[in-house]
């Protein structure tokens, strides 16, 4: 094991008291201490350079000094010794001190674990109990039984397990213990060494001490002398440098004005030769335009006459071919004699041709003796003088060409107009008519055509010249191939039906036709032949009129005629035929036949004209065809012949249109136009095509070299400029120029393809010209090529010599190849206004056959090439170098770049000036800055020679600058001294440019000081808070004028931004002189709302946008389902017959298509806000800030009446680091908010709340509480446990309070890394409940009926009370408890309680009130009475909070009753009364209802001798309603009222039975009008008052909806 440093830094060992004193909680003398081990074996090393030192300055400090002062190289290597066993000796100690921390550790660790391991089996007995207890319950279920034995077979297992655990734990801490008794012992044995180590190293810190100062004071004087030494250096320099500049200035000047003079004699001549190469170049312009006009002029007339040519041979196969064909259905004498014309026309052929040989020969004859006379007449003209006078008609050149060039006879026929025409049968008259006469005439006496005279045609709009000639159109109709026959239809008559039919036309056309026999010879066939034989209309007009005469010859034997029968039904509506029948016409005579065509459609249309002559029937075809496209192309294969790198070849196919109709045409590949069907080609492809760019690719195919064509082409050089290939074109060696056009009608477009190759290669391309118009067939052309190279080449055709620097020299070689066998000249050529910087030695040289040159170039880029060379330079800063190498008897030079990237060594700065203002000399006041590389290099720079009060960073103002980078840098000025500083900084770069920067600073002191100028907070969490503090010390005053002044107050005022989440307390103060004030900071991170609910936004719209991609995906599956149901009916029921198939698009596909959700108004709820806060915490990455508060500061006490003004320089600063970490847990239900509200809660009662906290780490959480409040308000029901990692914890919170107030608490809840701070909030209230009535009285109500009445309960607390409805009645029966008579009245016989209340249970709002009904409900006659308890549920259940209301009714039979009279149920016993008399009826006996009771109490002393009862008779019919049918409506039909009658008195009674008068005694009572009768008592004069009681009974009825009969009794009592 290494051994650890024994010794301290020494400038830690040199701090004085007050900058310790300065460090907050020891943090530097911590980060002093902390050494890695890796510098433990530096410690003989560092002495031993020590003594190198020393030796050092031995060597360099002069004679003079005292020879005392150089230490003894002996005490050194003692002091080296002493560290070393220092050293080792605290190695030896702190590796005694770390195994005696180590078994402890183990110690605490192991008995911690035999805890819990007896935790664990205290566990497993109390299960194994609880198991064998479940065993006896179930001991019949042997399922169970079995199971739970398992169970507690797996349980001792486990028990015995965590013994034998236990009891090797016990054995482990006893060998653990020992060690650490060995350990301590250990450390005891080195507790004297130590205390003698501190000696040793106090000691050893002390020479180290003096050794550090001897060697500052060396080096100063070494630096003197240095400084001395450099300082007479740099004068010798500068006199030579001043020197040095004389003479270069002097040189400079002289260059200066010897090359003005030269460039102005220069710009002159060179102004005269661009002159002279100008003019030049407009010749050669003009010549080369004129050639390639008369190239072009020649193409296009050869192409025409190739057109022409090819024309007529298809003519001619044509009418060959219908020779043939009519040859084959002529009758063997015509055959006959068409053999002999045609044996006519080629003897009279070959007349011809020897005549125009013998006319050759003559004039070639001619032409000869005119030279010769030529010649002669040059030679000897005076021979010629009178001989040649004579002669006028001198043969020339010009009087042959008729007979030399067949073409010109034809172009001087065109001039003319003729006045007949020669119509050839069966040709196309759809070229021009330039082109019919010129082949025509060829084809005038040839035997297999006939041809006659036809008079001129009048045509709609055309004009009569001045001979009477009518004129023909410009563009004649096209002649198409006649159709063929039609295929005869099969008939289906049998041969008998063929027979008759065929005799009966027999016998019909003998009485029509007539043969023709002549000479024994019967003539067959067609008797007239008609010229032309078809009547065609070409090219017509919807509109216009066209007129054609048609010739009928006789060619029959003899003579015969003609007649016209009709025409095709399809002509009816457009052709009209004007023929006059000529008569009997002899063999060998023509008539004339008029066909007008007044087209009205725009189609082709076809027929015949039905003639019929003596010997049968015959027709004439008629066509009619509308204008359209004929295209051919002259030439489909072309070949570019053998072609150098690098030239130019361009060639025009010609494509020629014959018809009468335009069309456009498409150049594309061949392999696009096979990928789709020709048929679906669109009328648009041209747009198609043009926009797609489609052009030809070239196969590159290696080809024979006998299958090259060759052609008629036009060639381009470099002096043309070369055109662009298309953008398709992977390989542009062939290249469209015109990939689409338009042919015009009887004219000719030509498509120029340009082949410039690139590389040596044999080439072919095949292209698809495609038309507009579909009846036309695609052409395809097929391009060939062979590419040959340069004898001289270069190797690489361009050089990249990478980044140059303005004002460098950059040099490398061209090498020059020659493959041919001779020797060529070569020259290079560089442009004009780069040949400042540019120059290539030598310019021109000779390349040996088969061999190389080298020239070398010089680039030197001046700071003027971005200007003077702008037009070779790209954005990119590339110089393009364009060097042309001319070879002598070669047309393309060869080309060569050479490129380079240039580039200036530039460094700017955002501010050449640096002000750092006021600064105080306490604190260093930056300025940041920025420095940006305008170089394309990096560029390596350093601020160097800077001021010992300022620094530049990062990195000491040392680093590197990538192309065009900005850094930021910053600028550390500490103001030593008060006062103005004005300095210079300077930037140098690593190519050794320098750049100055200004500085200006004042130094001030401030009037107040803190004792931290860097405040750093402990890594806060989010929603924790961490304190921290500082002061602020009064230890100086001074005026503005810098003058200190005793005894003055200064006050500060702290400004923390809003945006933080910091606070200061105080932020405002006054400091008086010699104390200080503690000002805390608190930092409480917190996540920003708007950061929350942008989060919260998102969050909902990912939600919408899944919630409709569900529904989405649902209504598609229910669509195919559907479809799939839709498609198995149609199968089911196609078989039956055909209905209408229902749409089987589900509709919830178009409601889901139309509600797409819309995303750009989102409601965001409070929960969607405490989601996203939840995953803000969870996904926090943490965030460090550091920012920077001013602390104003001014003279004076402040005051918010009288603001105190203060200075910049006077200002403070503080830097807060701020680090934010990520939470440990969160608080994931109450919305997350941290505000607990129990809100208004009964005193007496308790609310709790369950918060659940969840873990967002990986680390098991130990969680504690802070305190609660004392007097128990706010409680923790269960106990705080550890948290898994991303477990939850649940928390209850329990508020009870015990007086009315409101109650505000602060609970941490604390982690170890974070805490987390819930602010709880409760209100004690007591509750109260208002009751409008203290009695209800439900009166009367017939049996079996209910009634109905309400009051009204009425919140007055602050909180919702809960209330319970219960009556006294049912109280006592569930208690069993004894309730005096006078409490309850009678209870249904049925059981149910004859009052309800609805709703007996409730919740009464804050604030509102509430109805209840209650409801009396009699099965018996009889007074009901009890009491209403109403019960509040907000108090605690042993002290209810009850109500009590009265409620008493009274039950009727009838709807008659009796009310008064005394009690109806009278506690007395008033059978103990012994009536006078009683009077009973012999009639038949009553069912009594009741009985009515009234006392007449009289006096025998009193004088009065009237007394008078009262009671009351009601009518309670209708005032209840049935409880099966309640809303059932009353019977009209039966009486409402009731009447009542008493039985008056009899005389058997006695004197007392006209003692008593009933007022009144009988009468009807209305329903709700209770009808109150008086009884009256007159005592007679002869009344016994001995008697103390007399009782006289009478009857009372009652008639409502039953009768009722009562026993009134009147009882009169005698007292004294």
């Amino acid at each position: 094991m290494e051994e650890p440093p024994i010794a301290q830094s020494h400038s830690y060992l040199e701090m004085s008291d007050d900058d310790q004193s300065s460090q907050g909680d020891g943090q530097w003398f911590k980060e002093r201490l902390d050494y890695d081990d890796d510098t433990e074996d530096q410690v003989e090393d560092d002495f031993d350079a020590e003594n190198d030192d020393v030796d050092f300055f031995f060597s360099d400090v002069s004679m003079d000094e005292d020879d005392s002062e150089i230490p003894d190289k002996f005490s050194l290597k003692k002091t080296a010794q002493i560290g070393a066993e220092v050293a080792q000796a605290r190695h030896q100690i702190n590796s005694s001190q770390l195994k005696l921390e180590e078994c402890q550790k183990i110690v605490e660790n192991t008995r911690y674990e035999i805890i819990q391991c007896n935790e664990r089996q205290s566990n497993l007995a109390k299960d194994i109990g609880v198991a064998e207890g479940e065993v006896r319950a179930h001991d019949g279920n042997i399922t169970i039984v079995k199971r739970l034995l398992n169970v507690i077979d797996r349980l001792n297992r486990e028990l015995e397990a965590e013994k034998e655990l236990e009891k090797d734990l016990q054995i482990y801490v006893q060998q653990q213990e020992l060690a650490l008794n060995h350990a301590l012992h250990n450390r005891d044995t080195f507790q004297p060494l130590e205390e003698s180590l501190k000696l040793k190293e106090k000691t050893l810190n002390d020479i180290k001490r003096d050794l550090v100062t001897n060697r500052k004071e060396r080096e100063q004087k070494i630096v003197k002398n240095a400084e001395r030494s450099h300082i007479k250096a740099n004068l010798t320099k500068s006199l030579w440098n001043v020197e040095h500049e004389e003479r270069t200035r002097a040189a400079i000047e002289a260059a200066k004005k010897s090359q003005q003079d030269s460039n102005k004699f220069l710009k002159e001549t060179w102004k005269r030769v661009r002159e002279a190469k100008r003019k030049e170049e407009m010749q050669k312009q003009k010549e080369v335009d004129r050639r390639v006009k008369t190239l072009l002029e020649f193409k296009d007339n050869l192409h025409r006459s190739q057109a022409t040519l090819r024309k007529q041979s298809i003519r001619k196969a044509k009418i060959r071919q219908e020779s043939e064909k009519m040859k084959q259905s002529m009758h063997p004498e015509e055959r006959l004699r068409n053999e002999r014309k045609s044996m006519e026309v080629k003897v009279r052929e070959e007349f011809d041709a020897k005549q125009e040989e013998g006319r050759l020969k003559v004039v070639e004859k001619l032409l000869k003796e005119e030279s010769s006379i030529n010649k002669r007449k040059a030679l000897q003209p005076h021979l010629f003088k009178k001989r040649l006078q004579g002669r006028l008609n001198k043969p020339t050149t010009n009087n042959y060409d008729y007979i030399i060039n067949p073409a010109f006879n034809a172009l001087e026929e065109m001039k003319e107009v003729p006045t007949q025409q020669q119509v050839t049968v069966g040709l196309s008259s759809s070229s021009d008519e330039d082109e019919r006469r010129g082949w025509n005439d060829e084809h005038t006496d040839e035997e297999d055509l006939t041809t006659i005279t036809t008079e001129p045609k009048l045509y709609h709009g055309a004009s009569v010249d001045g001979d009477g000639i009518l004129m023909e159109p410009e563009f004649p109709g096209l002649w198409q191939k006649e159709p063929g026959p039609k295929p005869p239809k099969v008939s289906n008559f049998s041969v008998l039906e063929k027979r008759k039919m065929a005799d009966a036309l027999e016998r019909q056309k003998a009485g029509i036709v007539h043969k023709q026999i002549t000479v024994q010879r019967e003539f067959k066939g067609q008797a007239f032949v008609p010229k032309p034989e078809i009547v065609l209309f070409s090219d017509f007009d919807v509109g216009k009129v066209y007129t054609q005469n048609i010739t009928l010859t006789n060619v029959s034997y003899t003579i015969n005629s003609v007649k016209f029968i009709a025409i095709s039904d399809n002509l009816l509506d457009f052709v009209s035929v004007n023929f006059i029948p000529p008569g009997h016409m002899s063999a060998g005579l023509t008539c004339d036949l008029r066909v007008t065509f007044e087209p009205l459609v725009e189609e082709d249309i076809t027929g015949e004209i039905k003639m019929l002559a003596l010997t049968g029937p015959f027709s004439i075809p008629v066509h009619c065809r509308i204008k359209r496209s004929e295209i051919t192309v002259p030439k489909q294969a072309h070949d570019f012949g053998t072609v150098c790198v690098g030239e130019h070849r361009r060639v025009s196919l010609a494509l020629v249109n014959s018809g009468a109709l335009a069309t456009k045409f498409f150049v594309m590949e061949k392999s696009r136009f096979d990928s789709q069907s020709y048929d679906e080609f669109p009328s648009t492809a041209g747009r198609t095509v043009a926009e797609k760019g489609l052009t030809s690719t070239i196969d590159a195919l290696v080809l024979p070299s006998d299958s090259l064509l060759s052609t008629t082409e036009t060639f381009q050089r470099d002096d043309q400029r070369s055109p662009s290939p298309l953008p398709s074109l992977s390989k542009p060696e062939i290249s469209v120029l015109s990939e689409s056009g338009e042919v015009p009608a009887r004219a000719s477009t030509d498509v120029v393809i340009d082949y410039h190759p690139h590389s040596v290669d044999r080439h072919m391309v095949e292209l698809v010209v495609v038309f507009e118009d579909k009846a036309v067939e695609p052409v395809v052309l097929t391009l060939t090529a062979h590419t040959i190279d340069l004898p001289v080449y270069v190797e690489q055709t361009e050089m990249y010599i990478k980044y140059c620097m303005v004002d460098r020299l950059y040099q490398d070689s061209i090498v020059v190849h020659n493959r041919s066998s001779a020797a060529l000249r070569i020259k290079f050529e560089v442009p004009r206004s780069l040949r400042d910087h540019f120059d290539i030695l030598p310019l021109n040289g000779v390349v040996q056959a088969s061999s190389s040159f080298s020239a070398q170039f010089k680039f030197i880029p001046l700071p003027g090439i971005f200007t003077e060379c702008a037009d070779f330079f790209d954005e990119d800063q590339l110089l393009r170098i364009p060097v042309q190498i001319r070879v002598a008897d070669q047309t393309r030079p060869v080309p060569f770049e050479i490129r380079a990237h240039v580039t200036g060594t530039n460094v700017s700065f955002s501010s050449r000036e640096l002000s750092f203002g006021s600064c105080s000399i306490y604190e260093s006041v930056r300025v940041p800055f920025s420095i940006t590389n305008e170089c394309l290099l990096p560029q390596m720079y350093g601020f160097v020679s800077l001021p010992e009060f300022i620094t530049i960073q990062p990195n000491d103002g040392f680093g590197t600058l990538l192309p065009g980078e900005t850094l930021e840098l910053e600028a550390v000025f500490h103001a030593k001294i008060l006062g103005e500083h004005r300095f210079n900084i300077v930037c140098t770069t690593d190519i050794d440019r320098h750049f100055t920067l200004k500085c200006v600073a004042i130094g001030v002191i401030p009037h107040l000081e803190v004792s931290h100028s860097t405040v750093r907070f402990a890594p806060t969490a989010l929603g924790d808070v961490k304190n921290t503090s500082f002061y602020v010390t009064n230890t100086s005053n001074r005026t503005p004028s810098g003058d200190h002044v005793a005894g003055e107050v200064k006050s500060f005022h702290i400004a923390i931004p809003e945006d933080l989440n910091l606070t200061a307390s105080p932020s405002v103060g006054t400091v008086h002189v010699g104390h200080k004030v503690r000002v805390q900071l608190s930092f409480a991170p917190k996540l920003l709302d708007k950061d929350v609910k942008e989060e919260a936004t998102k969050m909902v719209k990912d939600r919408m946008m899944e919630e409709y991609e569900k529904k989405k995906a649902e209504a598609l599956e229910a669509q195919r389902q559907s479809e799939l149901a839709g498609a198995s009916n149609k199968k089911v029921k196609s078989r039956k017959a055909p209905s209408k198939m229902s749409n089987p698009r589900s509709p919830g596909a178009d409601s889901v298509d139309s509600a797409t959700p819309n995303l750009d108004n989102v409601d965001v709820t409070i929960n969607d806000m405490a989601a996203a806060s939840v995953k803000m915490k969870a996904n926090y990455k943490g965030y460090f800030q550091k920012v920077l508060i001013p602390c104003f500061t001014a003279p004076g006490e402040c005051s918010p009446e009288s603001p105190l003004p203060w200075k910049y320089c006077d200002i403070v600063y503080l830097q807060v680091h701020l680090p934010t970490i990520k939470p440990e847990m969160i608080l994931i239900s109450q919305s997350g908010k941290s505000v607990i509200d129990f809100g208004n809660v009964p005193m007496g009662q308790s609310k709790k709340i369950e918060l659940t906290l969840k873990s967002i780490t990986n680390d098991v959480i130990d969680l504690s509480c802070s305190y609660f409040p004392h007097d128990g308000s706010f409680q923790k029901i269960n106990a705080t446990r550890s948290i898994q990692p991303h477990g939850l914890h649940q928390m209850i919170l329990e508020f009870a309070p015990k007086r009315t107030a409101r109650y505000y608490e602060v609970v941490e809840i604390k982690s170890q890394r974070s805490g987390l701070y819930l602010h709880l909030h409760g209100h004690g209230v007591t509750p109260s409940l208002e009751v409008d009535k203290d009695s209800i009285d439900m009166g009367h109500v017939m049996v079996g009926e209910v009634i109905q009445k309400t009051f009204t309960l009425q919140n007055t607390s602050l909180i919702d009370l809960n209330y319970e409805i219960s009556l006294r009645s049912h109280l006592s029966q569930v208690t069993q408890s004894m309730t005096q008579p006078s409490e309850i009245g009678n209870s249904n016989i049925s059981g149910v309680l004859p009052f309800q209340c609805d709703p007996h249970v409730g919740v009464v709002k804050q604030g509102e009130s509430k109805e209840v009904k209650v409801m009396f409900s009699p099965d018996q006659s009889g007074f009901y009475k009890d009491f209403i308890v109403l019960t509040l549920l907000n108090q605690y259940s042993t002290q209810p909070h009850e109500k009590r209301i009265a409620v008493s009714g009274s039950g009727c039979e009838g709807s008659m009753y009796v009310e008064g009279g005394g009690d109806p149920n009278p506690v007395v016993n008033l059978q103990t009364l012994t009536p006078i008399m009683e009077v009973t009826s012999h009639e038949e006996e009553m069912v009594i209802s009741g009985h009515v009771y009234l006392l007449f109490i009289c006096s025998q002393k009193s004088s009065k001798t009237v007394v008078t009862q009262s009671f009351t008779i009601g009518n309670c019919r209708g005032l209840g309603m049935k409880p099966v049918a309640q809303n059932a409506p009353k019977d009209k039909g039966v009486k409402s009222s009731g009447d009542y009658s008493i039985d008056p008195l009899k005389a058997e009674i006695g004197p007392l039975a006209k003692a008593f008068t009933f007022t009144p005694q009988k009468g009807s009572v209305d329903v709700a009008a209770p009808q109150e009768v008086s009884v009256s008592l007159t005592l007679p004069k002869d009344f016994d008052m001995s008697e103390s009681q007399h009782c006289i009974t009478t009857t009372l009825s009652l008639k409502g909806e039953t009768n009722q009969f009562y026993k009134l009794v009147l009882v009169v009592k005698t007292v004294e």
